[in-house]
């Protein structure tokens, strides 16, 4: 019975509202029958026509205030009186074109720079993952000093899956590689996330075509090539074609079968980076033939284990047993697991990206939000100056309306309603604002080393945000504005004389707006300056190596049916060949380049003499493997000793080069050359140093000197080459490398080709696009500033037009006159400024750590924002201010 009472209220007032006029209609037929009742009563004892039909009315009661009652018993009149409002409110604002153009436009950009940042901290932050039941799912890491909440080995995840197989219904896991698909003439590269057979299924993943990878996939080391693509590489590679199922496609030289494609919501198991491909991770060893069997080396960490617990399992259990696995590995592989590597396990709900990351993802989104909601800010306080202004020109509008009996409340309700509409109207447009700057930005190409993998659409979420930030800032710009213009003095107000205190008061607060507006924007302006200012000194930052011209082409080889012998062979072919490359002059390899940001290689060394670190029996030292001639091609100077050469054989005595800071740290009272490096892996044999280079960048351009370690290519092989060669053209030389080792070498896996200069570009994508995205929005942010303090003053100049009239018929100088309205304008810019200044100092602390080269309370920074503010603000002061110099005493005085 409640249910359908509340029904049948709610549908009665939804026919009162769309119905009102039949509603009306029947109430007047009613209202008309009963006074005609009424009326022939009292003809019949006599009275005449006029007497009967007065004494009815009167014995009514009132036909006006019956009617309103049953209205207002219909429970819809505050609808009502929003739609009649809002209809009054447009009929307003198309009545003030230029008005109503400023302020939707104002809204518009602040609403639409919010709406796309809040979409792209939706996808990393806050979209559900499409898991099934993800409450149950949790992620176990490798917790290590050098690599905190890291990657595991494989086999260390199928001892894990062994001991847990009592908390866990199912244990899957995935890990990401880079290989190459060839497609007609030429390959590309594509990132592969290669999964256990039971992954898939375990998170609940449902296809958006044919199948997922199954357990069937997961029984035989390189006995199943089949892929699933990924949605985003479906629709761009392949168009988007649903007949793609069964389509072959060439990996790594092998040709695999697509069995699916992943559905949208899945764009892979980290949040920001998208696969192109699925595949099983037991063709592991196919997509990316290293020259070791990945499924069976304890060294290589790059496998994410995920599981779902049983009902009633706990992480407080997992753990538990997870400290008896990782001491069972510390006790019987310590070369490979140090004392103080640990496992463990979180709720996947509880990450973002990865643990070690995830802080710093959501202060940089947090940050982002602020920057975009200080604009928003500026827009709101830029149309709440402007709707103050209209304030007094309504005066006697508003006056009017409370001496006719209007409510103070009822008209709060109107003027609001009119703010609510132009929020409205600057939401409907900064929605197709946003998805137009997220397509912009999306669609930037930009050398990210791994494809972009989050979807920032406008989902619910985003639309909700999006209604929610419109209604608050209705509310903001129009309940000032509103409270202020309902307190009039209303018989000056109705008998049109000045302004008085109440215009005061209003010229008071759009001077506090105007002066908060000038504060907001020089903090985003020094906020800008500052990565700017950053990214101009991580570019001037010497990385060590590549002082010429360097072109780069990354490859792999292939380890199947060939000996390491031959491998070698091959790589020394392929880099005579290069030398003949046009332009090429120097030519040298490395297994892995400097500044990589998504591989590591370290060693765990002793020297004696030196104590590891507290907690540890080893130090933990980068290295790679080089070729002879690298130094002098890289530009890698030899402070001592010698480079690598054609003695150090396979068979011959072990040696390494060091950097210079190896040197100082291990050896800092005696010479480095001819000590011997005790490296703590079992079979490893301990290299001699037979020379030490200066030091260059490993994993970033801002890190301290770092200790690192060379070994030759022919002692210490690796399947993963770089190329480098130096010619005047490098992007030629570039090209020229990569059609020679196609054309020669089809059998190498080319992985990447680019040039030094690009390479080491990447490190700079997170200075350039924070300088460029606060740039933009701290022009944005002085943009409306100065609309508003333009206006503002406009007003000013309006308003003291009968003052200056005396002014100058009194003999005023009329620069004079001018510069009045100038002082008070900039003065409002100056205090505005001295605020934004302090504030922008503490705020300057927030992001200290994310500044290269460049103090958090930088003067030049700071005065380079005043200064750009200044001229800025002091046209948008005196364009308007000069109009001083029009007025006419006399007419002036004769209108008042």
């Amino acid at each position: 019975l409640l249910p359908m009472t509340w029904f049948t209220r709610g549908w009665m007032r939804v026919v009162a509202l769309f119905g009102k006029a039949g509603m009306d209609a029947e109430m007047d037929d009613e209202v008309r029958f009963h006074l005609e009742m009424e009326t022939e009563k009292n003809l019949r004892a006599g009275l005449n026509a006029r007497e009967a039909r007065r004494r009815a009315l009167v014995a009514f009661g009132g036909v006006e205030r019956f009617k309103e009652q049953s209205r207002e018993e219909r429970g819809v009149r505050p609808l009502e009186d929003f739609i009649t409002d809002s209809r009054y409110a447009l009929r307003g604002l198309f009545n003030n074109p230029g008005f109503t153009a400023v302020a939707v436009l104002s809204l518009a950009v602040g609403i639409g720079a919010n709406t796309a940042i809040f979409s792209v901290v939706n996808a990393i932050l806050i979209r559900d993952m499409p898991f099934e039941s993800s409450e149950e799912l949790v992620n176990i890491y490798r917790d290590r000093e050098r690599m905190p909440y890291g990657p595991l080995s494989y086999p260390d995840y199928l001892e894990i899956q062994e001991a847990t197989s009592h908390l866990f219904q199912e244990l899957g896991g995935y890990q990401y590689t880079l290989s190459q698909r060839e497609r007609g003439e030429g390959v590309e590269k594509v990132l592969v996330e290669m999964v256990t057979g039971n992954y898939m299924p375990l998170l609940g993943i449902r296809p958006a075509l044919g199948r997922t990878l199954l357990p069937e996939d997961h029984r035989a080391p390189g006995a199943h090539p089949v892929v699933v693509l990924g949605y985003r590489y479906w629709r761009d590679a392949f168009g988007g074609d649903p007949g793609v199922l069964g389509r072959e496609i060439m990996v790594s030289g092998r040709t695999y079968s697509v069995v699916g494609v992943a559905p949208r919501d899945f764009p892979g198991s980290l949040r920001a980076v998208a696969p192109d491909l699925f595949a099983p991770i037991m063709m592991v060893d196919q997509i990316v033939p290293a020259g070791w069997n990945p499924l069976e080396s304890r060294g290589t960490n790059a496998f994410m284990p995920v599981g779902r617990l049983w009902p009633g399992a706990t992480l407080a259990q997992l753990h538990v047993v997870l400290e008896n696995v990782a001491l069972d590995q510390k006790e019987t592989y310590p070369g490979v697991w140090d004392q103080g590597d640990e496992l463990r396990a979180l709720s996947s709900q509880d990450v973002i990206l990865n643990p070690e990351a995830d802080g710093i993802v959501t202060w940089v989104n947090s940050v982002a939000l602020v920057i975009v909601g200080l604009v928003l800010l500026i827009a709101c306080a830029n149309l709440a100056g402007f709707l103050l202004a209209r304030a007094v020109d309504r005066r006697k509008e508003v006056a009017l309306r409370l001496s006719l009996g209007a409510t103070r409340g009822r008209l709060v309700r109107q003027l609001l309603t009119e703010t609510l509409v132009l929020a409205g109207l600057g939401g409907a447009i900064g929605v197709p604002l946003s998805a137009w700057i997220l397509s912009l930005g999306m669609g930037t190409t930009l050398p990210f080393p791994l494809p972009l993998g989050f979807d920032p659409r406008l989902d619910r979420t985003v639309l909700a945000f999006t209604v929610g930030v419109t209604l608050v800032t209705g509310v903001m710009v129009g309940l000032l504005p509103a409270l202020q213009a309902t307190r009039p003095e209303l018989t000056p107000a109705l008998k049109d004389e000045g302004t008085g205190g109440q215009g005061s008061r209003i010229l008071a607060l759009s001077r506090v707006l105007v002066a908060g507006q000038m504060a907001m924007s020089v903090i985003l302006l020094v906020t800008a300056g500052l990565f700017v200012r950053s990214f101009g000194e991580s570019r001037r930052l010497d990385p060590g190596f590549g002082e010429d011209p360097t072109a780069v082409l990354s490859f792999l080889i292939p380890s199947e049916g060939k000996t390491e012998e031959e491998r070698l062979g091959l790589l020394a072919a392929v880099m005579e060949d290069a030398r003949e490359v046009p332009g090429v002059s120097r030519v040298g390899a490395i297994s892995n380049l400097h500044l990589n940001p998504i591989n590591s290689m370290f060693l765990e060394v002793n020297v004696e003499g030196v104590q590891p670190p507290a907690g540890r029996s080893a130090h933990l030292v980068d290295f790679t493997s080089v070729s002879e001639g690298f130094f002098r091609t890289a530009g890698i100077s030899l402070m001592e000793g010698r480079d690598f050469g054609p003695q150090d054989r396979a068979d011959g005595f072990p040696v390494a080069v060091i950097n210079q800071a190896m040197a100082n740290q291990f050896w800092p009272d005696r010479n480095a050359l001819g000590q011997t490096i005790d490296i703590a892996i079992p079979d490893w044999d301990d290299p001699t140093v037979v020379g030490i280079v200066a030091t260059a960048k490993i994993k970033s351009l801002a890190e301290p000197p770092t200790p690192f370690m060379y070994l030759p290519f022919t002692q210490e092989y690796n399947s993963a080459v770089s190329l480098l060669a130096v010619g005047p053209d490098p992007r030629a030389s570039s090209v020229g490398l990569y059609r020679m080792v196609r054309e020669r070498y089809p059998s190498l896996i080319i992985s990447g080709s680019n040039t030094l200069e690009e390479h080491v570009g990447v490190m700079l994508i997170f200075s350039r696009l924070t300088a460029l995205l606060t740039s933009v929005f701290a022009v944005m942010a002085l943009g409306l500033s100065i609309i508003g303090l333009y206006g503002v003053v406009s007003y000013s100049v309006a308003r003291r037009a009968k003052e200056m009239g005396i002014r100058l018929s009194l003999g005023a100088d009329p620069w004079g006159v001018v510069f009045l309205q100038l002082r008070d304008g900039m003065r409002l810019v100056v205090v505005g400024g001295i605020v934004g200044l302090l504030v922008g100092a503490l705020a300057a602390q927030g992001i200290a750590g994310f500044l290269v080269g460049v103090p958090a309370v930088d003067f030049l920074t700071f005065g380079g924002a005043l200064g750009i503010l200044l001229p800025v603000a002091f046209l948008a002061v005196f364009v308007p201010a000069r109009r001083s110099l029009g007025i006419n005493p006399t007419s002036s005085l004769r209108a008042e």
